[in-house]
């Protein structure tokens, strides 16, 4: 069993970090560590705020997943030494972004979520599957960045 608190770090070519990343298990991927994706965030994220210390790491719209039904997994951010995860809902007539803390959305379970729409609330869920392919998101997006890095 690959451990990709470490893997994802080591020296491999980015064309390999995918191939691995893409191979990986749900198992393997539940035990990325809330340090790993700091560090990816501050790695590849951009400055925003106006501050040196917060960054964000949005994901590529061709690597956005969701849960395949109102909502889409954007980007996640590290603000005031916490980290939070950036999701797109979408309305019958508006859409907007909400975010939570990394902790509430990647606990064990479903996550259940709500946001206030055209004076009305909008629910929605992520499954256990569905946060699979968000950290899966999460570490194609390092890896693809990390490949135009080298191209540079």
């Amino acid at each position: 069993m690959i451990d990709i608190n470490i893997e994802i770090f080591k020296r491999y070519k980015p064309e390999n970090k995918i191939k691995i990343i893409e191979g990986l298990s749900k198992e393997e991927l539940l035990r990325i560590t809330k340090s790993t994706v700091i560090r990816i965030i501050k790695e590849t994220g951009e400055f925003y705020y106006g501050s040196k210390r917060n960054k964000s790491l949005k994901i590529d719209r061709k690597r956005r997943v969701g849960n395949d039904w109102n909502s889409e997994f954007e980007y996640v951010d590290y603000y005031k030494k916490e980290v939070y995860v950036g999701l797109y809902v979408q309305g019958d007539h508006t859409d907007t972004i909400t975010s939570d803390k990394w902790a509430c959305f990647f606990k064990s379970g479903t996550y259940y979520g709500a946001c206030e729409l055209e004076d009305r609330t909008k629910y929605f869920n992520y499954s256990e599957g569905d946060k699979v392919e968000c950290i899966r998101s999460i570490l194609l997006e390092y890896a693809y960045r990390k490949l135009e890095q080298k191209k540079k």
